[in-house]
């Protein structure tokens, strides 16, 4: 049996208790114990050490969860908020009548900002799409997924950097 000293024995407790102060640190195994060196056997250490790494994980794992969850939770508050259905619901009127606009009132030179608004409504739609998929429950791959994606994939012939490019290829 080797002995350990009490430092190190220190440093793994206090590692233990830094997870949770309230775990039961006691292992259930004999521990031989020298009052006169203070140190402890590394039975002990061993069973700190692997209780510690199992403690660790399942706090891992549920901290993980709850992150997601407070994420998720998070990016759907945004996704339903006024802020965000009012930005929305402007790129949606200016996808909607804003290229026939550009061609009847403005000159061809100023092309270039109406592409970058196009873009830029692209951009958002694609960004909504993503965070959708991933916080909504009933999203993904669903009939508001596929209308969304349409949607945006609509408005790449009025933007004419990429419209050019993809006639190129």
């Amino acid at each position: 049996m080797e002995i350990v000293p009490q430092n190190q024995i220190k440093q793994k407790v206090s590692r233990v208790n830094k997870i949770h102060p309230l775990n039961n640190l006691i292992p259930s195994t004999p521990v031989t114990l020298n009052l006169r060196d203070r140190t402890i056997s590394n039975d002990l250490l061993q069973n700190l050490d692997s209780s510690m790494k199992s403690q660790t994980k399942s706090l891992q794992d549920e901290d993980s969860k709850e992150v997601i969850g407070q994420w998720k939770k998070n990016v759907r508050k945004i996704l339903n908020s006024y802020w965000w259905i009012g930005s929305m619901s402007l790129i949606t009127v200016y996808a909607l009548f804003f290229d026939d606009v550009r061609i009847i009132l403005f000159k061809k030179s100023t092309d270039y900002a109406f592409d970058a608004a196009t873009f830029f409504g692209i951009c958002m739609y694609s960004v909504e799409i993503v965070l959708a998929s991933l916080a909504e429950q009933n999203y993904f791959l669903e009939f508001f997924f596929w209308l969304d994606l349409i949607a945006t994939l609509s408005m790449v012939p009025d933007c004419g950097w990429i419209w050019n490019l993809l006639l190129q290829l």
